[in-house]
């Protein structure tokens, strides 16, 4: 497999959106609430920016506040890089994604594919 964005499936466009999340606990109860900002998106996933990290592999619903529309996504949690700044960039892969949530990302991507 190849590194960076050889490797990946979608095109992202960087863009910063509020997001707020829920992380799922083992039993499917909502373990932890917080907000994030988004750093890039694309029809597959989002790199995510918190302040703590996520449990890898754990399951969050993500409501993005996308100009004037909420976007909510499922997501797995990928992968963890934290920043010198104390920031963690998390990789969400998106799942069970609505017919909704997919048109609202089209746009998304649409009105900033040249920032990609």
């Amino acid at each position: 497999m190849t590194s960076g964005e050889d490797s990946r499936r979608y095109p992202r466009v960087k863009h910063l959106y509020l997001a707020a999340y829920d992380i799922y606990g083992a039993l499917g109860e909502v373990a932890e609430s917080s907000i994030g900002r988004t750093l890039d998106i694309s029809m597959g996933g989002m790199r995510l920016e918190t302040t703590k990290p996520l449990p890898l592999l754990s399951k969050v619903n993500i409501t993005l506040a996308a100009g004037d529309e909420m976007v909510e996504v499922e997501g797995e949690v990928v992968h963890l890089n934290k920043k010198g700044t104390g920031r963690i960039e998390t990789g969400v892969e998106f799942v069970n994604l609505s017919h909704q949530a997919k048109e609202h990302i089209r746009i998304i991507l649409a009105a900033n594919q040249h920032q990609g």
